[in-house]
């Protein structure tokens, strides 16, 4: 049996197709576990609706906790061999968890299987990620194909086996709202030999048009949390499987913006200079991180992390005004 979890937090306009679209799958043996998180729309009794015409679906109402909370709690009561993750406004195919499951029968019971996504925007279907049918070990991963598995760092599009989480008693980090998601799943990945990859990419992603991180403004102790987590995770996972991996160029790319968002967050919540000098100067420091492994080609972004390098109040001062002046 596969049990599929879902989090429910007024949901009501995406929730139908979310649950018709599980309960359609080619796969029949799962249970559907919707928590639903204190709605205060219509969810609660759309997903008891579905609990009297479905015994495979089960509804849980709880306090407002947040997703993380409600994850966790779905872990606590998942009763499937495998364990996956279904986002209320999001959808899948009908192979979804049948193409994933075909993949992990090549594998002899693989710990782990990720498979592709695909992005709808207002109805503009787009290919997100997409794998070749495989089983491998951790340890016989490429640099490329190690990339983009931690790339792919949400709980979605993910069979994971419920022994394991609850043996190794792995679970999401709840009280904080950016980056749990990936320290869930590198400290899954951490305990796992085999990873097992679907060819299908039957997962929909749902973009809301304006939201995503680069317009989200987070607490930055919650980024500097994420970020530290991350690098010091994958550093982990390429010692113990003895990998030597060449990152792409887009690796570091993505930690330069990656600053740049944090210093950004830290203006927002602290105008206090010497605040966020101390912030920034949690990732600059963090060896995981390895801002000297940083060599940006264009000319702003060497400017930037030169500044940022410095260690200099002067310098986030100068970067302080720079923002103030583009933010009016």
């Amino acid at each position: 049996m596969i049990s599929v979890v879902i989090p429910v937090y007024n949901a009501e306009k995406y929730l139908h197709r979310c649950i018709e679209s599980i309960l359609a799958q080619q796969f029949k043996d799962l249970e559907l576990l919707l928590i639903d998180d204190g709605s205060s729309d219509d969810s609660g009794r759309i997903c008891d609706e579905y609990a009297t015409k479905d015994e495979r679906v089960v509804v849980f109402h709880r306090k407002n906790s947040g997703a993380s909370a409600s994850r966790n709690f779905g872990i606590e009561h998942a009763k499937g061999h495998y364990v996956c993750f279904v986002d209320a406004d999001d959808y899948v195919d009908a192979d979804y968890i049948s193409g994933m499951l075909a993949a992990v029968s090549n594998g002899d019971d693989a710990d782990i299987c990720l498979s592709g996504m695909k992005r709808d925007a207002d109805g503009k279907i787009s290919q997100m990620l997409c794998f070749e049918r495989q089983v491998l070990q951790l340890s016989d991963l490429t640099s490329e194909l190690f990339y983009r598995t931690i790339l792919h760092r949400g709980p979605c599009c993910k069979l994971f086996r419920n022994e394991i989480l609850n043996r190794q008693q792995i679970r999401f980090p709840e009280g904080i709202s950016f980056g749990e998601d990936a320290v869930f799943y590198y400290q899954y990945l951490l305990c796992c030999k085999s990873i097992a990859y679907a060819d299908n990419s039957s997962y929909y992603y749902v973009a809301h048009e304006g939201v995503s991180l680069s317009t989200r403004i987070h607490q930055p102790e919650q980024l500097v949390f994420h970020i530290k987590s991350r690098y010091e995770l994958t550093q982990q996972l390429v010692e113990k499987n003895g990998l030597s991996i060449e990152f792409p160029e887009e690796f570091y790319v993505i930690k330069v913006n990656e600053l740049k968002i944090l210093l950004s967050a830290a203006f927002t919540y602290h105008r206090s200079i010497s605040r966020c000098k101390k912030i920034m100067a949690e990732v600059i420091e963090n060896t995981a991180f390895g801002v000297n492994t940083l060599h940006p080609k264009s000319l702003g972004n060497k400017v930037f992390l030169g500044l940022v390098k410095l260690d200099s109040s002067l310098a986030i001062a100068f970067l302080y005004a720079i923002w103030k002046s583009i933010k009016k």
